[in-house]
């Protein structure tokens, strides 16, 4: 497992939750003052999405393979096993006005600590850790109570849906996650 993904991973444990994604969402960011995200946030739910060319993995693979929607929910439901969703508030992240974070489990067995900056748009989370690995993440909303990451993981998954020897697809991996105050 690479350190992106690990780091990721850790975000992904932390619990974010997601929300709807309207226009009003992202109006919020444009007003948005960078130092709103400093202070001590607990993260309550996490969400992979798989998605093949921009398609939901179950669409495309009822659209194109000709499988039931109970068999493409059952192979997503397998490929999620390793990015598994959760809904608990067991894990914190702290962003520090001098610009370190530092993420923990409740129970302290995950730690992570390294620098945060938002860019000058304020669409951008850039989290770099203490081995200078550099994760970036979108942020869709930031208020002085909650704040909606989403990004798309490295990783891909390539696949012979037709076990003919040839992968037609490549799976995308991406993350929708949520903080709260």
């Amino acid at each position: 497992m690479n350190k992106q993904f690990f780091k990721l991973a850790l975000l992904l444990f932390i619990g974010f939750a997601v929300v709807s994604f309207s226009s009003c969402k992202k109006d919020e960011n444009a007003n948005a003052q960078p130092n709103a995200i400093i202070g001590n946030w607990t993260v309550n739910k996490t969400t992979v999405s798989l998605t093949v060319g921009g398609m939901d993995l179950i669409a495309y693979l009822t659209t194109n393979f000709g499988v039931t929607t109970e068999e493409a929910q059952a192979f997503e439901d397998m490929l999620k096993e390793d990015y598994p969703d959760t809904d608990t508030d067991t894990e914190t992240v702290e962003f520090k006005a001098d610009n370190s974070y530092h993420i923990a489990s409740i129970d302290m067995t995950d730690e992570e600590d390294g620098t945060w900056s938002v860019s000058g748009d304020g669409k951008t989370l850039s989290l770099v850790d203490s081995d200078q690995d550099q994760t970036n993440l979108e942020i869709v909303s930031l208020t002085a109570s909650a704040l909606v990451l989403t990004t798309q993981l490295d990783e891909s998954e390539e696949f012979d849906f037709d076990e003919d020897g040839v992968n037609e697809s490549t799976i995308d991996i991406g993350l929708e996650l949520n903080l709260s105050k």
